[in-house]
């Protein structure tokens, strides 16, 4: 397929094509169309290589471009809701996973699943860090407000989560528990 003459042969000085992987070009080129533009005066297919036009890729709006085009294929994390059971009672504690964004304060009190997709890299792993922790919830008072203290205060791997747990006895529940006769039962007495 022969070029008409007024598409080969030109120059350009700079500021009007880059290469596709963002290095601006000075230089000759040629247009086969209006959209594909090629290095070299006349085409080459050894040698020509495709022109874009030009965008200053120091610009944030080149580099959101970029960035916007990239798929990605990670889970999203489903958020915890906490129900304690009577074995969770029986054994005394629970495990609470969290989940908090690298650029950001927010920190997502996660289940088991969203836990372990984030450890198998199913949750994006550059984009949150996680943690697990044993959280106990019965037993002596004062003894379970000092374990849940220590074990806020020991997370240095998750900045922040101090600020989240802020109630060390939260979801405490006593285990002596006084049951009350029934009332509403005769008992079996001779008057």
């Amino acid at each position: 397929m022969a070029q008409l003459d007024s598409n080969n042969n030109l120059y350009t000085f700079g500021n009007e094509f880059m290469y596709e992987t963002g290095v601006e070009y000075k230089g000759l080129y040629h247009k086969q169309s209006e959209t594909n533009i090629f290095t070299e005066p006349v085409f080459n297919s050894k040698t020509s290589k495709k022109l874009v036009a030009f965008q200053d890729i120091a610009s944030s709006k080149y580099k959101y471009q970029k960035l916007a085009t990239i798929q990605t294929n990670y889970d999203s994390i489903t958020p915890a809701t906490i129900i304690i059971t009577s074995s969770d009672i029986a054994n005394k504690f629970i495990l609470r996973y969290f989940l908090k964004k690298i650029n950001d304060e927010l920190i997502i009190e996660t289940t088991k699943k969203s836990y372990d997709d984030w450890t198998a890299s199913k949750i994006d792993p550059n984009m949150y860090i996680g943690i697990q922790i044993k959280w106990y919830i019965a037993g002596i008072v004062d003894d379970i407000f000092n374990f849940n203290l220590k074990i806020i205060n020991s997370q240095i791997n998750m900045p922040g989560l101090r600020n989240h747990l802020t109630d060390p006895l939260q979801y405490y529940t006593s285990t002596n528990y006084v049951v009350p006769t029934n009332i509403n039962r005769p008992t079996n007495s001779t008057s």
